[in-house]
């Protein structure tokens, strides 16, 4: 029988850009995290636009649909896409919470009482305005920190401090997710055609 154990699975990464994240007012341009942070234009050429830091504190909310085939036995790994603004040698830092939520469990704030926690130190920029910025990857721990039964993860990330940067000097682009694939369950079928998809995972 092929488990997973016996077989080397890729890892898969998804990027979420902060256009996508749920928690956002119903204007759709004001963030409901700490700080309601707004959308900006990055730099006046470039005809993009990300999340506006304006101080630290700021925040930003998302409810992340599991995938099915993330490995929960495994860590979940994160970093984080910003454009810094000028040429000073900033060192902003990033904090990033994960709570699973499961059917019929109330839907709550992703800080209170966190599965995952992502500390991201500070960052020293590169010099050069408004140059592209990565975190470097941090992971969730010795697994994911969700149960097998959650559905969601409430997602929450919150600038921890400008280190030096001035007010919407930083523009924060999204989260970049990577995961272990689970592809096999520890029931074995010899046949998934009549099986149930609740049967499998």
């Amino acid at each position: 029988m092929i488990k997973d154990k016996n077989i080397s699975w890729n890892v898969k990464r998804e990027f979420i850009s902060v256009h996508q994240m749920t928690g956002r007012d119903a204007d759709m341009a004001t963030v409901l995290g700490a700080g309601a942070a707004v959308f900006q234009e990055i730099g006046s050429t470039s005809q993009l636009a990300g999340l506006a830091i304006g101080a630290a504190g700021d925040e930003i909310f998302h409810s992340w649909k599991i995938p099915w085939d993330l490995d929960r036995d495994l860590p979940i790994q994160a970093r984080l896409l910003f454009v810094h603004e000028t040429t000073d040698a900033d060192t902003p830092d990033w904090l990033v919470n994960m709570k699973g939520r499961a059917e019929a469990e109330a839907i709550n704030v992703a800080t209170s009482g966190p599965d995952a926690t992502f500390t991201f130190p500070a960052k020293a920029v590169t010099e050069t305005g408004y140059s592209l910025e990565a975190t470097a990857w941090k992971s969730s721990g010795s697994d994911s920190g969700l149960s097998a039964t959650d559905l969601l993860a409430m997602i929450a990330i919150e600038c921890n401090g400008l280190g030096d940067a001035g007010a919407d000097e930083i523009t924060l682009l999204g989260i970049e997710l990577a995961y272990t694939i689970k592809a096999t369950t520890d029931t074995p079928h010899r046949d998934t055609t009549a099986v149930a998809l609740s049967d499998l995972y």
